[in-house]
């Protein structure tokens, strides 16, 4: 499992407890588990008690998550990220073109059903 040793790098061995092939942390602040952290064959399971942790430790705690995700995946998020901006911002830009075109049938529409009726009041 190559992403042992990043977990080992992060968490360290102190809170490490290894049974066979499966290795989990569990880091408690004034008692309460904050993290518990499971890895097994084929599975990652990070869980962080939200009651307990604090926001910095929950969101160092989620930037790890998505190293993580990108390590194991082989993946950049940060550019899978700018990708989908990027592909929402030519959403945008259609729908924008789309909107003007709608605007100018409705205007169309009006003032040919207003020439209508004039014709027919004649």
């Amino acid at each position: 499992m190559r992403s042992k040793k990043v977990l080992i790098d992060k968490f360290g061995r102190s809170d490490l407890k290894i049974n066979g092939n499966d290795y989990s942390w569990t880091k408690q602040v004034d008692g309460h588990n904050v993290l518990e952290c499971k890895l097994t064959k084929g599975h990652l399971r990070l869980v962080i008690n939200k009651d307990y942790a604090s926001a910095s430790f929950r969101e160092m705690i989620s930037d790890f998550g998505i190293y993580l995700k990108d390590y194991i995946s082989g993946s950049n998020s940060k550019d899978e990220a700018k990708k989908d901006t990027e592909r929402a911002s030519k959403d945008l830009e259609r729908a924008k073109k789309e909107l003007k075109r709608a605007e100018e049938n409705l205007e169309r529409s009006k003032r040919n059903l207003e020439r209508a009726k004039k014709t027919n009041k004649k």
